[in-house]
């Protein structure tokens, strides 16, 4: 009895199956879908980014010793900042690939909200350059 009780108390409370599935989060999904809407896009980094071609990419990341997949385009990139409330600003947003310090090949996206006389300022997303993940959100600033 205690035995059959046990059973039906895992099978309440742990759930069927064996824990390797795994659910999207919304954020994963949307992602999903703009790297799927936006597959045949460009690759061309915007304000003197990376010149390398995703093959390059693919590449150096493969000889860092990780599998890194495809790259996702600039357009898929732009898309899912803009669903992570990146909006339009002043001036067109921007996608560059880089490999960054921390985080590896990203897309960095920077909008330009505040364009005054010798200054600017705006918002930035730091995209996963493979899985389209939102690694940073933060602001900028700098001066034109």
């Amino acid at each position: 009895m205690k035995k059959l009780f046990c059973i039906m108390f895992l099978t309440l409370f742990a759930g069927c199956g064996s824990g390797d599935e795994k659910e999207l989060t919304n954020e994963q999904a949307i992602a999903n879908q703009c790297i799927t809407k936006h597959s045949a896009g460009t690759y061309t980094s915007d304000g003197g980014g990376s010149t390398s071609t995703p093959e390059d990419v693919e590449a150096a990341c493969e000889a860092e010793g990780k599998t890194c997949g495809e790259v996702i385009t600039r357009e898929a990139a732009l898309c899912i900042a803009e669903a992570d409330g990146l909006v339009e600003g002043v001036a067109p947003t921007t996608a560059s690939l880089f490999r960054h310090d921390v985080f590896g090949w990203v897309w960095s996206t920077l909008n330009t909200l505040d364009q005054t006389a010798g200054e600017e300022g705006g918002e930035s997303r730091t995209i996963d350059a493979f899985t389209g993940e939102v690694l940073e959100r933060g602001n900028w600033a700098g001066f034109n």
